[in-house]
């Protein structure tokens, strides 16, 4: 009796199958139609539908699993497909990965609610860990509320290209420093160590004709405008007065004044009585202070010119003083004639021969 019952269910279960040929195949607990699109359609609100389970042994097992066959993975608690003869993990990330989308807004977002978790982390054993490219818009945007935007781990950073820093620090003419804790913010520039150097803005071989028994001011010049003198190096500087011949102390500092004048005597005249001689003087206005013809940096005694002499004359010195900012120097030369006058001038060469030089030393 029970062989005929198993026979008679299989006979049935073969027609049935037979005359559902290219039908639908409905499964529910409520006797609704199956929907068309669909070879088997299984319905239920209380449960669910149960494919082989197997260990990952036994599905990379399966001899020629077709494209589309799924399995669930009892060793990784996942599922898995099959497609283009690679078993790949429902939800996982196949690798090599690449995919173009076009949508308003992020084309992946990944957060990691957990405390000390990372969203995203790159590794590569020669390339970049983690690149990104942008077209007209950033490569790469990294923010925090509370710690660096970007940290780097002993190797430091490279950059290849322009870095653009803006952190309301940033203005003209700016360098980058940094506190003791290493955060960098931008600062004015420093005062250039070098401040100026001039020089007589003449022909090479011509002299200045100095007063006698009056302080000279020598016409020193820090924009030469003669191309002879452009190849020598001379600082223009931005503080030094060309129509006056004056410098102007930019910043509070300590600060080098040196000179080299170079003359020559005519022939002094047989009517002296004593020598004539000559001293170089460096004159200060400090701000606030009246001027005082007398009030000298330093005052240099030079060489003294007897009956007869005209040999050329060296004359150089230089001292460190600090001064205050807007405090004017200027050079001056105080030529001293004991006796008759007459046939006698002394002639200071400018061009090269002669300079006026101010240098910030801190």
């Amino acid at each position: 009796m029970k062989t005929s019952l198993l026979f008679l269910l299989i006979t049935v279960s073969c027609l049935t199958a037979s005359d559902l040929t290219a039908q639908s195949v409905g499964i529910s607990n409520d006797g609704s139609n199956p929907d068309p699109s669909a070879m088997l359609d299984v319905k239920s609100d209380s449960k669910g539908l149960l494919i082989p389970r197997m260990t990952t042994a036994k599905r990379i097992a399966i001899s020629a699993p077709a494209d589309g066959l799924m399995v669930y993975d009892t060793d990784t608690k996942s599922m898995w497909y099959f497609k283009l003869n690679t078993w790949t993990e429902v939800g996982g990330l196949a690798l090599p990965y690449n995919k173009n989308v076009s949508v308003n807004g992020n084309a992946l977002a990944l957060t990691n609610g957990y405390a000390g978790g990372n969203a995203i982390v790159g590794h590569a054993f020669d390339g970049a860990g983690i690149s990104g490219y942008s077209q007209s818009g950033a490569g790469g945007v990294f923010s925090s509320q509370s710690g660096p935007g970007i940290r780097t781990l002993g190797s430091g950073a490279e950059i290849n290209g322009k870095i653009k820093i803006a952190d309301g620090t940033q203005a003209s003419d700016r360098v980058l420093t940094s506190d003791a804790s290493g955060v960098a913010s931008w600062k004015p520039l420093p005062t250039a160590k070098t401040a100026m150097t001039s020089l007589f803005d003449t022909a090479p071989e011509t002299y200045v004709v100095l007063t006698e028994n009056n302080h000279n001011l020598l016409p020193f010049v820090a924009h030469p405008t003669r191309p002879e003198y452009g190849n020598y190096g001379y600082d223009g500087g931005t503080n030094f007065n060309d129509a006056t011949h004056e410098y102007v102390v930019p910043a509070d500092g300590l600060y080098r004044t040196s000179f080299k004048l170079y003359f020559r005597p005519t022939s002094q005249s047989t009517t002296f009585t004593y020598p004539s001689s000559y001293y170089v003087s460096v004159s200060k206005v400090t701000p606030y202070e009246t001027p005082n013809q007398d009030d000298y940096l330093l005052r240099s005694w030079g060489y003294e010119y007897n009956t007869g002499d005209t040999y050329p004359a060296m004359l150089s010195g230089e001292a460190s003083t600090f001064f205050a900012a807007g405090t004017k120097l200027k050079l001056l030369l105080f030529y001293s004639i004991n006796g008759t006058s007459e046939n006698s001038q002394l002639k200071l060469y400018g061009g090269r021969y002669s300079f006026f030089s101010i240098e910030r030393v801190e």
